[in-house]
């Protein structure tokens, strides 16, 4: 199986996108498209197999009507092979042509790039002439109409990756209805074009497309100083899997944060962060920040706004993934700018707080379920379990019937936060331990046993109570010991049912939550 592939069935360009799919066998045998090299000397595709594994071949087309393949790299090709090898079915995800390719073709620039349809029909992918084979580093930025600075930032991206001695692509993910994605081409970016649908789902339609090893994110107006990647980097190959930045251990201009931002809104968030989940983050919410390939597709990013931010830090926290912090420097908004925030109105820094506590308080719904579960089942038990055989008396106070019911509702309430918290705990389990945590202490058998067991017992404590009321005509004309030890048995009940349904309920979603 030599470098160069001969293509034994040239079909057309259209019905490879329709229908096309690639069997290589142990032949190497690759079906592919026919076209003249005059209209498309460079031309890339992205490979995926039936389980889901994606390989990314650049590839140069020869002469004639019907083309050898050869790869751009050695590597390219030992992978290829390896893989013709097992018989794998391939299918091909996105065709990359090049925008110069295209322009000699007579084609429309921003048509140059065919729709990614197997993952998203409304994402496209364009390639810049001089792109970059087998990046280490990947820096993904998403854009909105950012055409006064993007040109100056993708300049400072090279200018970072030559002084780290890194080989790095830069993707701008661009929603714009401006030059942007026309100026970052031309600077020598790769652009995804997808549709205005927020900053977090920039990241998600990125994903398929990012080659990296690792990912460096950030903002296209040169607010964050990309020449200073060096110490990212440094980090990564320490061994860290997510590298905060900091702009509160580097450098903040004069003027480039809003005061109430600097001096309140990240500060409060950030310790709430770092209380909620025993963290130690200084700036939770830097938009510089690196993790690599692996974590991030492991961490399966959900939000689509602004909480993406929160959802990451927390997610990292979650995954016990390795943390460290690097000084960044945050500059100010180049003259004629406007924020998103400012472009969006005077309620839009307030939107993004809420909709950030809002990430914090979902992906941490244990804290305040579970924890004040425990609290709360405490109280309800210390007001509870001493009255179960009749009033008591503290000093002035005396503790009876009535004080045993607010104990009861403390004790439901308390279960309930307990049971629903080591729910959302079992879906927040990367890394499996929580799950058989749980499972070994709600065995099935011994737990639906047991509460099989506590229902009978809180039956048995209530029947007296039942016989004298029956007897009394249907009322209750005063109160006796045993109507305490009714009320408890009422506890017994409540609480053994609700340890049968939380012993089904953990189970079944043990059996089918699937983590990455």
């Amino acid at each position: 199986f030599a470098s160069l592939l001969p293509l034994n069935m040239p079909i057309r360009f259209a019905a490879l996108l329709t229908s096309t799919v690639w069997r290589v066998t142990s032949s190497a045998t690759l079906r592919a498209m026919e076209r003249r090299k005059s209209a498309y000397p460079n031309t890339g595709c992205s490979v995926q197999t039936a389980n889901s594994e994606r390989f990314d071949f650049p590839l140069l087309l020869g002469e004639g009507g019907s083309f050898p393949i050869q790869f751009y790299h050695p590597e390219f090709h030992h992978q290829f092979c390896a893989t013709a090898r097992r018989g794998i079915e391939f299918r091909p995800l996105c065709m990359r042509r090049h925008v110069s390719d295209l322009s000699a073709a007579g084609i429309e620039r921003r048509s140059s790039s065919v729709a990614h349809a197997p993952i998203d029909k409304d994402v496209e992918l364009f390639v810049p002439d001089e792109d970059v084979a087998d990046p280490e580093l990947s820096i993904v930025i998403p854009a909105l109409n950012e055409e006064l600075t993007v040109g100056r930032f993708v300049d400072w991206c090279r200018e970072g990756l030559r002084e780290a001695n890194v080989r790095g692509e830069i993707i701008i993910v661009d929603s714009s209805s401006d030059r942007t994605a026309e100026i970052a081409l031309a600077r020598g970016a790769r652009v995804l074009k997808t549709p205005k649908r927020g900053l977090g789902r920039a990241y998600i339609d990125a994903l398929p497309f990012i080659r990296g090893e690792y990912v460096l994110m950030g903002d296209a107006d040169c607010t964050y100083d990309f020449r200073q990647l060096a110490a990212f980097m440094e980090r990564f190959h320490d061994g860290y899997e997510y590298v905060m930045g900091s702009r509160f251990q580097g450098y903040i201009e004069p003027g480039s944060m809003p005061v109430l931002h600097q001096y309140f809104g990240t500060p409060v968030t950030t310790w709430i962060l770092n209380f909620l989940y025993g963290s130690r983050f200084s700036d939770i919410h830097c938009g510089m920040r690196g993790i690599t390939l692996d974590a991030l597709r492991r961490m399966d990013l959900q939000s689509h706004s602004w909480e993406y931010a929160s959802e990451m830090v927390l997610k990292s926290v979650r995954m016990q993934l390795r943390t460290t912090e690097v000084p960044v420097r945050f500059l100010k908004d180049e003259q004629g700018r406007l924020s998103h925030h400012k472009r969006s109105g005077w309620s839009s820094p307030w939107q993004a707080a809420w909709i950030n506590l809002k990430a914090m308080f979902i992906h941490g719904a244990d804290f305040f379920l579970y924890r004040p579960g425990l609290l709360l089942l405490f109280m309800g038990l210390l007001l509870t379990v001493p009255m179960s055989l009749g009033p008591v008396t503290v000093g002035p106070i005396t503790f009876s019937l009535h004080w045993m019911l607010l104990g009861l509702t403390l004790c439901v309430l308390g279960l309930h936060g307990i049971y629903v918290g080591a729910l959302a705990r079992l879906f927040s389990d990367y890394s499996g331990e929580t799950r058989r945590r749980w499972l070994t202490r709600f065995s099935y058998t011994r737990s639906v046993v047991l509460s099989a067991v506590v229902v009978a017992a809180g039956a048995g404590l209530g029947i007296p109570l039942v016989v004298r009321y029956i007897r009394s005509g249907f009322r209750l004309s005063a109160i006796f010991p045993a109507d305490h030890l009714a009320i408890a048995g009422l506890l017994l009940v409540i609480g053994g049912f609700m340890n049968f349904t939380f012993t089904l309920a953990i189970h079944a979603a043990a059996a089918n939550l699937k983590r990455k």
